[in-house]
């Protein structure tokens, strides 16, 4: 399994634990990576290498209210022309 594999597989994970969608693997695409840091207190940093991921299609999601507190849906016209 190729690194973007890798990404895909744990971002369709992720998407099912915190989301309840349920991603195509073949339908996810790893658009970058990013380097994400923060100091969040004096006892608490955080860094991170995070990717970031599309995927389009008609989604019905049930969030964790575990893990997620807010949610929006943006609609987005795709044209493929």
């Amino acid at each position: 399994m190729d690194d973007k594999e890798g990404v895909k597989t744990a971002a369709k994970r992720r998407a099912d634990f915190e989301l309840g969608l349920k991603l195509d693997s073949k339908k996810i695409h790893h658009l970058t990576r990013i380097l994400y840091s923060s100091n969040c207190s004096e006892e608490l940093a955080e860094n991170e290498l995070d990717h970031c991921v599309l995927s389009f299609g008609d989604f019905e999601f049930i969030p964790n209210p575990d893990e997620v507190s807010d949610t929006k849906v943006d609609p987005l016209e795709f044209n493929s022309s």
